[in-house]
């Protein structure tokens, strides 16, 4: 498993879900219930004062995990490790003073509060196993205090099964936790350009659609949107092979390029997207912009051979707060393909703000689900500027 993975399932389990759902609180409502009526039916038999109080202690924390303040991740856990603990010292409690009835009754109790736990621990076992001890332990001390045949049968059954349901527990969680990372491999590929490893345009598209992450990043977003100049002639001279691996390095040079915040993507075949997060101010995006076009001209050795290109960057700056990513993207685009035209592709930052409008945009141009790299985008730029 990766550590990446490991750290992501860690911060996942800690507390578990933010909030309890109804499947939650069904075996909650069962157990208590359960616990409830034992405790009556015991009291009833076995006239002791601890027994009383622990009942109406373990009934008191059942009714508590009911409430929708009980049913927080951190709150919740303590729930469960009070509720464990009552129901494992009334079980002692009651094999040590009752009778047979009453101990049956207490084992059972005992059992099928387990049985639930091992159940549902594959998800939360940091709540469930301490749980189960708490529960199970102090029973099982009190069939080995009474010393009798049948008592020391009934405290090694119980030891057996404890084991075992920790050893089936742990299995069952491997193959649970081995599922979740799958799982994010897949979403991984799912979200990764397959040449590049760089982001694709369904990870754009859900950074365009998460405006929480966008407003938590700083004062003002920048988007830049590049083109390589010269690409096609050396993937023309050489082969896709060499062009494949000049944009395999390409791609590294811009990962190294941004900050450890921003967000990188290729768009097209020899497109990219960079979403600049926490931008200071339109000089920022500027010099970010600039420290692109000068990673991307340095030298390029493909297959032996010595190789340069260019690139042409629009830049557009807005604020994070209630961003629309996806018209920033496409005035970074017309800003891109006004520089392009205006300087030929000699590698020009064209910059666009909310404060500057450089080419009037029609409102066809902020259509929903285009992004910049897209054959309208082009065409409709290069049509407009010759």
């Amino acid at each position: 498993m990766s550590p990446w993975t490991k750290r992501a399932l860690s911060d996942e389990e800690r507390w578990g879900p933010s909030t309890a759902d109804s499947s939650d609180i069904a075996p909650v409502l069962v157990i208590g219930v359960a616990f409830v009526l034992v405790g009556a039916i015991i009291r009833a038999r076995v006239d002791d004062p601890a027994l009383h109080s622990l009942t109406m202690a373990g009934a008191l924390v059942a009714v508590g995990r009911l409430t929708k303040f009980a049913r927080r991740p951190a709150i919740s856990a303590v729930g469960s490790f009070a509720f464990a603990a009552c129901l494992g010292a009334m079980g002692a409690r009651t094999l040590l003073i009752g009778d047979e009835a009453t101990h049956t009754l207490a084992v059972a109790l005992a059992f099928g509060y387990a049985s639930g736990l091992l159940m549902r621990g594959v998800s939360r076992p940091w709540v469930s196993v301490p749980s189960l001890f708490l529960a199970s332990t102090p029973i099982i001390a009190a069939t080995f205090w009474n010393r009798d045949p049948a008592s020391l049968a009934l405290g090694g059954l119980m030891l057996l099964m404890l084991i075992g349901g920790l050893e089936r527990l742990k299995r069952v969680r491997g193959d649970y936790v081995e599922r979740i990372e799958q799982g994010r491999r897949f979403a991984d590929l799912a979200r990764a350009d397959e040449l590049t490893g760089l982001a694709n345009r369904l990870a754009l598209r859900e950074l365009r659609d998460d405006p929480p992450r966008l407003a938590k990043a700083g004062p003002l977003i920048a988007a830049h949107c590049l083109d390589l100049d010269r690409f096609k002639p050396v993937n023309d001279a050489l082969g896709h092979a060499a062009g494949d691996a000049l944009l395999k390095v390409v791609a590294d040079r811009l990962a190294r390029t941004v900050g450890p915040r921003d967000f990188v993507a290729r768009v097209g075949g020899d497109e990219f997207v960079v979403v600049q997060m926490g931008a200071a101010g339109e000089e920022d995006a500027q010099i970010l912009a600039r420290r692109l076009v000068e990673a991307i001209r340095a030298p390029y050795s493909i297959e032996g051979r010595a190789l340069s290109i260019d690139i042409s960057v629009g830049t557009a700056v807005a604020p994070a707060e209630g961003l629309n990513l996806n018209q920033l993207l496409h005035r970074a685009d017309a800003a891109l393909y006004e520089s392009k035209t205006r300087r030929n592709g000699s590698g020009a930052v064209g910059t666009r703000s909310d404060s500057v409008s450089v080419i009037p945009m029609p409102p066809s141009a902020f259509a929903a689900g285009r992004f910049p790299g897209s054959r309208p985008s082009r065409n409709g730029a290069r049509s407009r500027h010759g």
